[in-house]
């Protein structure tokens, strides 16, 4: 007489089980190594553009909305920065006071002359231009023959990074970020599933 022992069906309960692990381990450590890229990208991002355009870093903020990874698959997980295609007033960027300027009834000569600081370092006049209280306050300028106003502006944000080549950089600090970040997370977390899967009682032979 001979026995037999199957051990197949608890070697396959498992393989099952580590694979269920490992998948949840590593959407759970891509999803959190993104999120926290993306937030470092925003951040170091904002250094980078302030040393080229003189916005301040809550108006670069409010400006890059950061939209987090979500879902439970590795296909679905999708984190990204979404950067304002508005233009930006030119008032962000004036040196000294904002306030609006009385213009009716005051000689051009003795008008308050407007300077604005759009690149660090570099101060430019901005001749005929004044500040007025309309909704919210602008910086305007008269052009043409019927002397029209029209407000001043720079170049959006999103045409800021595409055109002095900001994007390559913020790429390359979120790929850095997400690489080191990833490593950190599913390691945390597959040692952390070794303990629980070494505490996990194995399913029972049929008797």
């Amino acid at each position: 007489m001979s026995l037999k022992i199957n051990i197949w069906q608890n070697m396959y309960d498992l393989t099952q089980m580590m694979e269920e692990m490992a998948t949840k381990d590593l959407v759970s450590a891509a999803r959190a190594a993104m999120n926290s890229s993306v937030r470092r990208t925003r951040q170091l991002g904002s250094k980078e553009i302030r040393k080229r355009l003189n916005l301040k870093a809550t108006e670069i903020k409010k400006r890059i909305v950061l939209i987090k990874a979500r879902g439970g698959s590795l296909r679905a997980l999708e984190a990204s920065l979404i950067v304002s295609g508005a233009p930006i007033s030119m008032l962000n960027f004036i040196v000294g006071s904002k306030q609006p300027i009385k213009q009716k009834g005051v000689a051009v000569k003795k008008r308050r002359k407007l300077k604005a600081r759009v690149n660090p370092g570099k101060t430019i006049k901005l001749s005929g231009a004044f500040i007025q209280n309309i909704q919210s306050k602008h910086v305007f300028r008269h052009k043409g023959s019927g002397r029209r106003a029209r407000k001043l502006s720079v170049k959006s944000l999103a045409k800021t990074i595409m055109e002095r080549q900001l994007q390559k950089q913020l790429d390359l600090i979120f790929q850095k970020r997400f690489n080191r970040e990833f490593d950190k997370q599913i390691r945390w977390r597959w040692e952390k599933s070794g303990q629980k899967f070494s505490k996990s009682p194995m399913r029972k032979l049929p008797r």
